[in-house]
């Protein structure tokens, strides 16, 4: 079988420093691209001279971004690649030699695939929070669509620069979206609502650079609080809960803060479940009043005629698989009935 035509959409501004290291990793791959899209996205360092250089060593075209931002920068290269699959690649990142190979593989394999991502570590080790290496370890954790499908709503289930994905969903969706949230996140969550399927090939193929410039540690779209706005909004239109309403469980500071989020969204809150006999009773001020029930209540709050859905919004730490063995035990559906949120 002919293997599909492969881009690679590689945006970058001011990113001289690094992005040698990304070239050679692309220069490496086992089964190479067709094409490396770079958007240059108005750089003032040497990014361009580096480009310049590597023009002959790679099948490699630039195109000059109008410095509008990195979702600008990714329709702007978007539009000028050809391949039938898109592979994205920041400049700060490596690929193991076998990523582009291992995924087309994987795509062959499972032919409903739109969306393929894969395993992720972040370097080097002396930067890497134990949070991110936490995010690592779920991203990484996660392989099957439904996998995916099950904790989109948690957090991003793929690392932006590790997809591979086909150009014609992407178009299909309207490419990226310039957003007050992430825009991959965002897209993500675009794409599921389109009925798009995400998967992952088993091994590490992509590896992270941790460093306090990135984009998603210095620009407010990527703050909890953005990302959280993205999750919920999205949410409200997939499950219809403008009109459904929801009962959030949880009542500590992430379901305090769903809770007033979703009423921004213009959904009605019907009520808080926590276990916490200390909240029991209790009304939240920030949300209107609304009262916090205990856990056996969680049921009837749920058979009201326009039927909420559970929205589980509890961040302690190691949770959430009890959570959802609860959620089960009490006959309620994951993604029909409840969703987990945090």
């Amino acid at each position: 079988m002919t293997r599909p035509t492969l881009s690679v959409l590689l945006p970058v501004r001011d990113g001289a420093r690094h992005l040698p290291a990304a070239l050679r990793s692309l220069q490496a791959q086992s089964v190479p691209a067709d094409e490396v899209i770079a958007v240059d996205d108005r750089s003032a360092d040497a990014t361009r001279a580096v480009l310049l250089a590597w023009s002959g060593r790679l099948p490699l075209r630039i195109v000059h971004g109008r410095g509008r931002g990195i979702a600008a920068a990714l329709n702007d290269g978007l539009a000028a690649c050809r391949g039938e699959w898109v592979a994205r690649m920041d400049a700060d990142d490596v690929m193991h030699p076998h990523r582009l190979r291992e995924q087309l593989r994987y795509a062959r394999a499972h032919p409903d695939a739109d969306v393929v991502g894969c395993e992720v570590v972040s370097f080097p080790p002396s930067r890497v929070s134990p949070k991110r290496a936490a995010y690592d370890a779920w991203i990484s954790s996660l392989h099957t669509p439904e996998e995916h499908a099950r904790d989109l709503y948690v957090e991003a289930p793929l690392a932006h620069p590790t997809v591979t994905l086909r150009r014609a969903v992407l178009g299909a969706v309207g490419g990226y979206q310039d957003v007050r949230w992430p825009e991959d996140y965002d897209l993500w969550l675009r794409l599921h609502a389109a009925g798009a399927r995400m998967g992952k090939p088993h091994g590490v193929l992509h590896f992270w650079r941790e460093h306090p410039d990135r984009l998603s540690r210095t620009h407010a779209d990527y703050t909890r609080d953005a990302i959280r706005r993205c999750r919920l909004h999205h949410l409200a239109a997939h499950m219809d809960l403008r009109r459904r309403g929801v009962v959030v469980v949880g009542a500590g500071l992430e379901g305090k803060a769903a809770g007033r989020t979703l009423i921004d969204e213009g959904v009605a809150v019907l009520g808080h479940v926590d276990a916490d006999p200390r909240k029991v009773g209790g009304r939240l001020a920030g949300e209107g009043g609304v009262r916090v029930h205990p856990p056996g209540r969680l049921r009837e709050l749920l058979g009201a005629p326009s039927q909420p859905v559970a929205v589980v919004a509890i961040g302690t730490a190691g949770a959430r698989a009890g959570l959802r063995r609860e959620l089960a035990e009490q006959g309620l559906r994951e993604g029909h009935d409840a969703v987990v949120v945090a």
